[in-house]
């Protein structure tokens, strides 16, 4: 057997490998999440699949091309490398079962890890699906948890913020104005008490005021009825 008939067969090997490598990467740019799941499911199943039959045809090949022992050491070496970089699809199993065993959270739990904070959506065999407020899901491998911090949040402390524009008359000063907007909202039943109201004075004409309010509230869904209560309120169209 020619040696570079055997430096050729390592290349396409590494190639091979490598391409499998860089489909599981661009998974996470994939936007249907259907599908990315369904990726995420099936790739390793495929992988798997693949290189038996590759190894199955390689020792097939090396036998006829050179006999059993360029097939053994071919086979050998084949398995190293495959063993090698296997580690980096299956570590993420690995961690996942490591992960899972502690059982201290459960789905909708709302977790940060890292730089990524949301309420888990599922738990994959090999990363973690969570949703943020912005409503994206993100995939994150169970070896990046393990060597983050996680923490987990109490929903109930969670307090997130909004911001709108109001235009009202300047029937008063806007130091006064502005008062009366953050007594209101403090006493609106879905803003929260912790964290006041930030009222901005952007722009003063001769009949209006334009002012920057950013309110806080524990639920994003509470955010529009605060505007809308505001603005009839206080706003040109009330």
């Amino acid at each position: 057997m020619k040696l570079d008939t055997l430096i050729l067969y390592i290349v396409v090997s590494l190639v091979l490998l490598a391409g499998f490598r860089i489909i599981s990467l661009t998974l996470r740019y994939v936007v249907d999440r259907k599908r990315k799941l369904l990726f995420l499911k099936y790739l390793p199943l495929a992988e798997s699949v693949f290189w038996i039959v590759y190894l199955i045809l390689s020792a097939q090949y090396f036998m006829q091309k050179g006999g059993g022992i360029h097939a053994v050491w071919i086979f050998g070496i084949l398995l190293i490398l495959l063993g090698f970089f296997s580690w980096f699809a299956f570590r993420d199993i690995i961690a996942g079962v490591v992960w899972k065993t502690n059982k201290k959270f459960k789905l909708q739990d709302t977790i940060k890890v890292g730089e990524f904070q949301g309420k888990i959506q599922a738990f994959h065999h090999r990363n973690l699906e969570i949703m943020n407020d912005n409503e994206e899901s993100i995939i994150i491998p169970y070896t990046k948890i393990l060597n983050s911090q996680i923490i987990k949040t109490n929903p109930t402390e969670m307090i997130l913020s909004y911001s709108f524009k109001l235009e009202t008359l300047n029937e008063m000063g806007s130091g006064e104005l502005i008062q009366k907007i953050r007594y209101e909202i403090l006493n609106l039943p879905w803003s929260s008490v912790k964290t006041e109201p930030k009222i901005k004075a952007l722009k003063e004409e001769k009949d209006r005021y334009i002012f920057d309010i950013n309110v806080y509230s524990m639920d994003k869904d509470y955010f529009y009825k605060i505007e809308n209560h505001i603005k009839k309120k206080f706003g040109l169209g009330k």
